[in-house]
């Protein structure tokens, strides 16, 4: 099977609404003001109601309430908040897709829970832009729920043969279809016109050394995965768990594990709140 052929099933891809990509061609253009910005925001009431949501949380843990997106531009910046509308979005186009190989719940708890360690492990690391990072965390499986989507029987077949065979998802999706979800995770945000940092950290979550730009973040959702799967928070379908490679650490220049037991306990710590913020209804 050819990658492809997935985005060109009877089944159609889930797209982005049209205020996503407003609001980034506002971002992308220096002379747009606050004002501005906030009325491509202010079209979608249950979008600006999220984002209020998120941005008054312990997730930005501010001590004052925002209350309006113009004063969560100025406190956030543009981007950041770009990247909370990506997040939001993307969860609520995925969040009612029925299947009867994958739990949709736990899957985005897990992927919750793994953008939230990302987030973590690169405040530590004294990354930039450790909310970004937050977001190549939320997408990293994206992919698993386009071959979901458009490819149900070869799904099925994969979570059967992974079980009975007793191997990692990852390496019989390679078996049955050529490729993985990394792979077509990557070729999704390609095809949303998502920005490089996010599809490259999609596309290498498994292989972050294969990155050309951005090894770093993609070395950080690596550790994350392993981390929250060890946990148990959520499931993306995958039931073998995965140690912590020496590659990844390697790339971020992390000596030992000493220091993941603080980030576990943050996780922890942070954990339920976030899944209540990202999963809220509206």
């Amino acid at each position: 099977m050819k990658l492809e052929e997935l985005f060109k099933g009877e089944v159609r891809v889930p797209s982005l609404p049209e205020v996503f990509y407003q609001f980034k061609e506002a971002v992308d253009d220096p002379d747009t003001s606050f004002e501005e910005l906030s009325r491509v925001i202010g079209c979608d009431s249950g979008l600006t109601v999220r984002l209020l949501k998120i941005v008054n949380s312990p997730f930005y843990g501010f001590p004052n309430l925002v209350e309006t997106i113009p004063h969560a531009i100025s406190i956030i910046g543009s981007n950041q908040l770009n990247d909370l509308v990506l997040a939001t979005c993307v969860i609520q186009q995925f969040k009612n897709i029925p299947s009867k190989s994958i739990d949709i719940q736990l899957f985005w708890e897990h992927s919750i829970a793994c953008g939230l360690a990302a987030k973590i492990i690169a405040i530590r690391l004294r990354s930039a832009a450790p909310n970004s990072i937050f977001v190549g965390g939320l997408l990293h499986d994206i992919g698993r729920l386009i071959i979901c989507l458009n490819a149900p029987e070869k799904f099925s077949e994969i979570f059967l043969k992974a079980q009975t065979e007793d191997k990692s998802l990852l390496v019989v999706e390679r078996e049955i279809l050529g490729f993985g979800h990394d792979e077509v995770g990557g070729e999704l945000l390609r095809r949303w016109n998502i920005p490089k940092v996010h599809e490259e950290t999609v596309k290498f979550h498994h292989n972050p050394a294969g990155a050309s730009l951005f090894q770093k973040e993609a070395s950080i959702v690596n550790i994350a995965n392993s981390m929250v799967k060890s946990l148990a928070l959520g499931c993306s379908g995958e039931l073998m768990l995965s140690e912590i490679e020496k590659k990844p650490m390697e790339i971020l220049g992390i000596k030992d594990e000493v220091a993941f037991s603080k980030i576990i306990k943050e996780v922890q710590e942070q954990y339920q709140n976030t899944i209540q913020i990202f999963m809220q209804n509206q």
